[in-house]
Order: C-alpha cells, then structure tokens, then sequence
C-alpha cells in the first residue's frame, strides 16, 4: 500500500540485547551502548505539584510514604546500578527489572503483590525528520507511586503530561 503521507517509521539507536540461554532469571543485562540514565521526580496531589531535582534514586524514598503521588520518571537503560537502586527502593521483584531491560518485549500486564507492572511501547512524532520511533516504556503502579522507565532518553513521550500536572489541567 502506498504512503501518500510519506511518513517513515524509524527505529531508536539501539541494539536489542537479550540474555544468553542459562543465564539466571531476574539478571540484568545492559547493552554498553546505551545512555545514562536522566531521572525525574513530580511530587503531585489534587492542590500541588512540585519537580524535584534527584541524584540518586534514594533521594525519592522520603516522597513514597506521603499522601501525595510520586512519579518517578527514568530516561534510558544505560545504568544497572540505577535499575538496582530502582528495584531495593520500589520493593521491585528481580523479574520486573529484567522485564524492563530486555528490549523488546511483549506488551504485557502482571501484578505482582501491590504493584501493577505494565509493559508497552509508545509511538513518539519526530516533526523535524517527518518520522517516529517506537520505543518500549515501562510502568510500576504502587501505593501512592508511579515508576516509569522510557527506553529512550533522547525521546521524551511524558512531556505533556508532565506539563498538565505542573499547571493543574484535568484529572490525570
């Protein structure tokens, strides 16, 4: 079928990286190529919104036991000692980090004991080269908390919505 559009879907710069065969469930394994981590944290609630400036993931832990919702937002797989961090800090279970870090996997939805793990990809428009990418995100639903991890850090498909929590538009 011919695109009248001329529209190209491209890939993102990345190599898909899978365990060996016999290597133990739960490891991570990251590919050498991929960016450092970019973290972001909005601490948000009906009447306020704050962004909060993190160096390590350990600086959200204060933010999990409010009332409030923390979403913690990872750009990038390029740290395993950021996911390890992630996974003490947000209780993960060690099959949730490894399905965060295999790219690509499966849309999918598991809940594992007071945590809604879903995995999904987005669609994100690049305007300047009449292009998208497709790239996997993944979501951690919990008490008061919401951990996302996007594939890519260059590419950032939450900026919207960070804009309508900071200026208080709508329910999200």
């Amino acid at each position: 079928m011919r695109n009248p559009a001329n529209i190209n879907a491209v890939s993102p710069k990345v190599d898909y990286f899978y365990d060996l065969p016999g290597t133990v469930p739960g490891t991570l394994n990251v590919s050498s190529k991929k960016m450092t981590s970019k973290l972001l944290l909005i601490d948000y609630s009906e009447k306020t919104a704050m962004q909060i400036p993190l160096n390590t993931i350990e600086d959200c832990a204060p933010h999990l036991d409010s009332e409030s919702i923390s979403w913690l937002d990872v750009q990038g797989l390029g740290n395993v000692s950021i996911l390890e961090q992630m996974g003490d800090v947000f209780h993960l279970h060690p099959l949730i980090l490894e399905d965060i870090v295999n790219v690509p996997q499966r849309p999918k939805i598991e809940n594992y004991d007071g945590q809604l793990v879903i995995i999904t990809h987005m669609v994100t428009w690049i305007p300047a080269s009449e292009s998208f990418i497709s790239e996997q995100v993944s979501f951690v639903l919990g008490k008061h908390y919401v951990l996302t991890v996007q594939e890519e850090p260059e590419y950032d498909c939450f900026d919207p919505i960070r804009v309508r929590i900071q200026q208080g538009k709508g329910i999200i």
